[in-house]
Formats: C-alpha cells, structure tokens, sequence
C-alpha cells in the first residue's frame, strides 16, 4: 500500500541510478544533509541500497521542507527521466505497459511491488501502482513518463485515486 513509507521486503534494494534523481529536482539542498546522515556520501549509479533506507531519506526529506507534494512529485518526475527504457519503448501506451519491468530492473531482493498497466487503449492507459513508495512521488513517476512520452501537441492528463488501499492512476492524452 501506497504512503505507507514502509517496505514490503526488509531485503529490497534499489539501484542508485534511481537515487541521483534527488540531485536533480529543484529542491536538492533539501536531500544533501539527509544523505550524510544516513551514511550516503556519494550515491554510486550502479551500486545497490536498502529500499527502506531510501524511502527513510524520502520521508525525513518530505518532513524537513514541509512540502511533501513539490518534493516528492519533483523526485519521481526526475526518475521519470532517468529511467532507462529499451529504444523500441516510444509511446507513453508502450512505456506504461513496460513500465514494470523498468521497475523490477530498478529494484532486487524480494517484493518491491508492482506498477502494472492493468487497461490501456489509444488514448489512455490505466495503471495499478502497489508499491511501498508514497502517492505524490508515484503520482510524479506517472506523470513523468507520460510527459516524456506524450507526442507534441498532445499534453497528458494524470489522475489519481485509491481503490481497496492500492494507488492507481489514468493517463489520458
């Protein structure tokens, strides 16, 4: 479930390519003393951390600034852009329906969750985000991809809600 800061494996990692976001969002000061305490001088791109560690760094980071919405958003919109997808992937219904395994393939040991493109069309896709990561930053996730992704001209539509405690949301463009 979704906001709950809280991993579903205490053995899940992340790949710090994901990490590097946060020095690219507009509130990057906030995340820098946040790190150090945590014991992260440098974030290796190809090195692996602890999953709760890094949703830890989100919370104390979202907490620290009082703007929970901005920061998170910003972070997931940042690994939006960084998130490497296969050169075939070139349409925002292919990089929904991708979307996991890009996920997986940031993430090991154990359940790290699932962002499954449950329906899609011409026009829409809607995808079903259970993960330990909190709302406004898969809402940034989302709403990313989708930006990146969308044809000119044709600007996406994000909303949000939450069914039986899972985090889903419909993309429209």
């Amino acid at each position: 479930m979704a906001d709950g800061y809280k991993v579903f494996d205490p053995n899940a990692e992340v790949i710090g390519r994901s990490m590097l976001s946060n020095f690219q969002n507009l509130h990057r000061d906030n995340f820098i003393p946040i790190l150090h305490k945590h014991g992260i001088d440098e974030i290796d791109p190809a090195g692996w951390y602890s999953q709760q560690k890094w949703l830890d760094i989100l919370k104390e980071v979202t907490e620290a600034s009082g703007d929970e919405l901005f920061d998170l958003v910003a972070v997931g919109m940042a690994i939006a852009g960084l998130a490497p997808f296969p050169p075939e992937i070139d349409t925002v219904k292919k990089a929904f329906v991708a979307l996991d395994k890009v996920y997986q393939g940031n993430h090991r040991n154990g359940n790290v969750g699932e962002l499954t493109c449950e329906r899609s069309d011409d026009k829409s896709v809607y995808v079903r985000m259970n993960s330990p990561y909190p709302n406004n930053f898969l809402y940034g996730v989302g709403y990313g991809i989708a930006k990146r992704f969308t044809p000119p001209g044709s600007p996406p539509k994000v909303t949000d809600n939450i069914v039986d405690g899972v985090y889903y949301l419909t993309i429209n463009w």
